[in-house]
């Protein structure tokens, strides 16, 4: 049987997201986690007196390892086997340096859980992952800008196009220049960081400028229209 596989488009998103926000460090977990707007994780500094990071929760460390790269379920509407490609991400979100499969990792996923109301367990299941995708999704910047006024759109002619190699399927991706010059600082990184066994077209761009009229146009005559599938600014 084929195992399953995380879709190409999800699996840069979140690797690529995860090689920027990691840093190298040793298993020292207890650093002070990303900043969120609501229910922020409590920093090292008021966790290092009450948590012992050699101890978890009973039974979440095992459980963690298990299901680390066998755990079936469907993270974005196809069947996947394990987590272990969004690992990274998560150790980001819920401020851990160990491994996924260790008791410390299970106390910081368990403190995350309890500030968003998910118990407390310590074991990553698709609950858990759900609220983490919502705070990911509201913190980027096209969903921010959906609840205000659209900014005017840049000059077309001050845009710069990705190559070829850097697009999904080739085809033409026009972007503000400092933003294709972030792309491929990320990219490299996150290249870096995974070695050479990395797809080669795992961090392609899917989509960039588009000219707003050209894009009410084309909603206008394909009937398509939500703000998921087009430029919302």
């Amino acid at each position: 049987m084929t195992k399953p596989r995380t879709p190409a488009r999800f699996r840069a998103f979140w690797l690529a997201a995860a090689a920027l926000v990691l840093g190298s460090s040793g298993c020292d977990d207890f650093k002070s986690p990303p900043r969120r707007p609501k229910a922020a994780v409590p920093p090292a500094a008021t966790l290092s007196g009450t948590v012992d990071c050699r101890a978890g929760p009973a039974g979440a460390t095992a459980a963690n390892a298990a299901s680390l790269n066998t755990m079936p379920w469907f993270p974005f509407g196809r069947l996947e086997a394990g987590w272990a490609v969004y690992e990274p991400l998560i150790a980001a979100e819920i401020g851990a340096r160990c491994p996924a499969g260790s008791a410390a990792f299970a106390a910081r996923l368990a403190i995350w859980q309890k500030t968003h109301g998910l118990g407390g367990a310590g074991v990553l299941e698709p609950a858990t992952f759900e609220a983490m995708k919502q705070e990911w999704t509201a913190r980027r910047p096209f969903v921010a800008a959906s609840h205000r006024a659209c900014p005017p759109p840049p000059p077309q002619a001050s845009l710069v196009t990705a190559r070829a190699d850097e697009s999904y399927g080739g085809k033409v991706i026009l972007l503000r220049p400092a933003a294709l010059a972030a792309y491929r600082a990320m990219a490299a990184a996150a290249r870096a960081a995974l070695g050479p066994t990395v797809d080669a077209g795992t961090f392609t761009l899917f989509s960039g400028y588009r000219a707003p009229a050209a894009d009410d146009a084309r909603c206008a005559s394909a009937g398509d229209c939500q703000n998921l599938t087009r430029a919302a600014c």
